[in-house]
C-alpha cells in the first residue's frame, strides 16, 4: 500500500523536458504521483507527457507554486504528501528514505519536513542552496485532518526524528539569463499574491516604502548572509534578479490589487460619502445618470454628491439619487478651482470619481482629501488615479464603459436607461408655453435641434429647414426649433422665411427639457438635446457624423421598439482619435438625403 503522494507543480510549460525528467525520476511503484498545473497548461502538458507514466493530473485557477500545492493537497488520498516543482529531481537515496521513514514515523499535527536541495543555476552547480524570495521550500507533510485517527496519532508528539540528511533533491534552475528573468517574473507574481494574503489593505505609499526597504535588505542581506557573493558570477546574477522579485512584486501588488480596483471592491461596503465629478458636456452628464442609479442601488445608505458644469446642472436637478449638486464652469480658472476645493474639503469623502477627467479636474481632485481618488478617461491619458480602466480601443458606448468601470470597483450595474426627473409644475409650464405659442395639443409636435458645439458634427441648417418645411407644410406637423440664444438668433430669419409657422425657443436647458417631454419626435445631430429626448422617452432621430455610432449612444437605446434611430455611415476614414475629420471638407459621413430622413420620421410619427 502506498503511503506517499508526490505532488509536482508545473508553473511554466516552456521547458517540457524538465517535466518529463522529473516524472521519470520518481518510482511510480512506491509513490502516487500527482501533476498539478494552471488550467491553461493542461492541454499542452497532456499532449506531450508519456501516457505510460503512472500519474494523475489536476488543474485549477491558481498560478503560484504554493497555490498549486495547496490545491493538490485537497485531492491527495495518502497520509503523506511530498511537494516539489517540475524542475526538481528526487534522488534514489531520497526516495528510499522518504518511503521508509513515512511508513514508520509516528506523525503529529502540522508535521512538516523541508527537503534539502542542491541548486543548479545558469548550468552551474552552486556552492550554496539558493531560494528566490517568496519561493516555497520542497517539503514532506502529513495530512493530519484526514489520517490522524487511522494512525492513532491524535495529539501525539514525535519522539524520534527524521534521518538527517535524508538525501538530496536536485533543483535545475534557469539555464540562461533570459530564462532566469522569466522565472523571476513568476516569483514576483507569487510574492505579490503572498503579500496580499498577509496585508490586503496596503495603500500606495506603504507599498512604495516596503518595496524600497525590503528590496535593499534582501539584496545586501543575501550577499552578506546567504553567501550569494561566494557563488561568483552566478550568485551575483541571482542576487540582482532576486532584488527584482521584491521590487517588482510590490509593483505587481499595486497593479493587481490596488490599480485594478480589487482592493476598493473589497472595501466598498465601508464607503459612505461619494463625490462624482463630471465637468463635461451636458449630453455626457445625461449619459452618466445610469451610473448614479447603479451606485445608489449598490450603496443605498451612501450620500452621493455631484460636481458638474453650471450648464449641466439642469439635467440632474431633482434626481433622487443625488444628495447635493456643486457647479463649476466647464473651463474653470485657478481661483474658481481653489474656491471649490475650499468648499469641498469640509466634507470627508471616501471615494471621488472623476469621469472623463481632464487636467483641470485632475488638479481639483488632487487637492481634495479622500481615501480613494479615481480619474478615468477612456480616450485620453489617465493621471493620478488609484484605479485605472485604461484606453478603450473597442466601440463600446460611454454607458457601457462606465458600467465596466463600476464592475471593476465592486458595483453590480444593471442596464438602466438614462433618466431626467421633471416636476409636475415644469410639465405644466411647458404646456402653457405651447398653448400661448398657438400649438394645438391634438396635433403632433416635432422639435428640431440642428446645432452642435462642433461644426464638424452638423448636418447643415439648410437640410434641416428643408426637412422641417416638408413635415410642416406637406404633412401638417407642428415644428419647434430649440437652441441657445446665439444659435436661434443666427438662424431665425432664414428659418422663418421658409417656414412662417415655425416657433423658436432659446430658454434654459431645464425648460427646454419640459418642451421636449411634450413632443412626439425630436430630430437633431450629435448634440445634447438628442440625448435628453432619449432620457425622457421621446422618439428621436440622430443624424450622426464623424463620431462612432455607439460611442456616445448605447445601441440598446436605439431600437425600433424605443422608436429611436441613428443615421450613420461606416467609413474607413474614421479612426479611434478621429484624426482625419478635422481636414475633411467633403463630409461624406453626412451623405443622407432629406427624403431618407423624412421617410424615417413619417414611419415613427405614424
Amino acid at each position: 500500500m502506498k503511503t506517499v503522494t508526490i505532488v509536482v507543480a508545473v508553473v511554466n510549460n516552456e521547458d517540457l523536458n524538465q517535466v518529463r525528467d522529473c516524472l521519470a525520476s520518481i518510482d511510480a511503484g512506491r509513490f502516487e504521483i500527482m501533476v498539478v498545473c494552471p488550467a491553461k497548461y493542461h492541454k499542452s502538458l497532456k499532449e506531450v507527457l508519456d501516457p505510460k507514466n503512472q500519474f494523475s493530473m489536476t488543474t485549477g485557477n491558481q498560478t503560484s507554486i504554493r497555490g498549486l500545492w495547496q490545491q493538490a493537497e485537497k485531492s491527495a488520498i495518502t497520509p503523506w504528501t511530498v511537494f516539489i516543482q517540475s524542475s526538481d529531481i528526487l534522488t534514489v537515496q531520497l526516495q528510499n528514505n522518504i518511503d521508509q521513514q513515512c511508513r514508520k514515523f509516528p506523525p503529529y499535527p502540522n508535521c512538516k519536513y523541508n527537503l534539502q536541495r542542491i541548486s543548479i543555476f545558469l548550468k552551474r552547480r552552486t556552492k550554496y542552496c539558493h531560494f528566490w524570495t517568496g519561493e516555497p521550500a520542497p517539503h514532506i507533510k502529513f495530512n493530519y485532518s484526514l489520517h490522524a485517527a487511522e494512525n492513532n496519532c491524535k495529539g501525539q508528539e514525535s519522539k524520534e526524528f527524521w534521518t538527517t540528511p535524508m538525501g538530496s533533491l536536485l533543483h535545475y534552475g534557469p539555464e540562461t539569463i533570459s530564462k532566469a528573468i522569466i522565472t523571476a517574473t513568476l516569483f514576483a507574481e507569487e510574492w505579490a499574491e503572498n503579500v496580499y494574503h498577509k496585508f490586503p489593505d496596503l495603500d500606495k505609499k506603504t507599498v512604495l516604502k516596503k518595496a524600497v526597504k525590503e528590496s535593499l535588505m534582501n539584496f545586501f542581506g543575501g550577499l552578506l548572509f546567504k553567501k550569494w557573493i561566494r557563488d561568483g558570477y552566478e550568485g551575483f546574477v541571482f542576487a540582482l534578479l532576486d532584488l527584482f522579485i521584491t521590487c517588482f512584486g510590490y509593483l505587481r501588488y499595486h497593479e493587481k490589487y490596488i490599480r485594478s480596483g480589487q482592493q476598493l471592491s473589497n472595501q466598498l461596503d465601508s464607503i459612505q460619502n461619494i463625490l462624482l465629478v463630471h465637468i463635461n458636456g451636458i449630453g455626457d452628464v445625461v449619459m452618466a445618470t445610469p451610473t448614479l442609479k447603479n451606485m445608489k442601488a449598490r450603496l443605498p445608505k451612501a450620500k452621493i454628491d455631484v460636481l458638474t458644469t453650471t450648464s449641466a446642472k439642469g439635467v440632474i436637478e431633482n434626481n433622487p439619487h443625488i444628495n447635493h449638486i456643486f457647479t463649476l464652469p466647464r473651463l474653470p480658472t485657478r481661483r474658481e478651482i481653489k474656491h471649490m476645493v475650499k468648499n469641498l474639503k469640509s466634507i470627508k469623502y471616501d471615494l471621488i470619481i472623476n469621469l472623463m477627467s481632464r487636467n483641470s479636474t485632475e488638479k481639483l481632485v488632487g487637492l481634495l482629501t479622500s481615501k480613494w481618488k479615481i480619474n478615468s478617461n477612456i480616450l485620453n491619458r489617465e493621471r493620478f488615479t488609484d484605479v485605472m480602466l485604461g484606453f478603450k480601443h473597442d466601440k463600446s458606448s460611454f454607458i457601457q464603459w462606465e458600467f465596466d468601470f463600476l464592475k471593476r470597483i465592486g458595483f453590480e450595474p444593471k442596464k438602466f436607461d438614462p433618466e431626467i426627473f421633471l416636476t409636475n409644475r415644469e410639465r405644466e409650464d411647458a404646456r402653457c408655453f405651447l398653448n400661448s405659442a398657438g400649438f394645438n395639443v391634438r396635433e403632433k409636435l416635432v422639435i428640431f435641434h440642428p446645432f452642435s458645439s462642433d461644426p464638424l458634427r452638423e448636418w447643415g441648417i439648410e437640410r434641416f429647414i428643408d426637412l422641417a418645411k416638408n413635415l410642416n407644410k406637406t404633412y401638417k406637423y407642428q415644428v419647434l426649433f430649440v437652441g441657445s440664444k446665439n444659435e436661434i438668433k443666427e438662424t431665425r430669419t432664414s428659418i422663418s422665411s421658409q417656414i412662417p409657422r415655425a416657433i423658436f425657443y432659446d430658454g434654459s436647458v431645464r425648460k427646454t427639457i419640459g418642451l421636449i417631454n411634450e413632443s412626439n419626435l425630436l430630430i437633431g445631430g450629435d448634440s445634447v438635446f438628442t440625448h435628453i429626448s432619449v432620457a425622457v422617452n421621446v422618439p428621436t432621430i440622430v443624424i450622426q457624423g464623424p463620431i462612432a455610432k455607439y460611442r456616445p449612444r448605447d445601441k440598446d437605446l436605439y431600437t425600433d421598439e424605443k422608436k429611436n434611430f441613428v443615421f450613420y455611415k461606416e467609413l474607413s476614414c474614421r479612426d479611434e482619435l478621429y484624426t482625419a475629420c478635422g481636414s475633411c471638407s467633403e463630409q461624406i459621413c453626412f451623405e443622407f438625403s432629406v427624403d431618407t430622413v423624412l421617410d424615417k420620421a413619417l414611419k415613427i410619427l405614424n
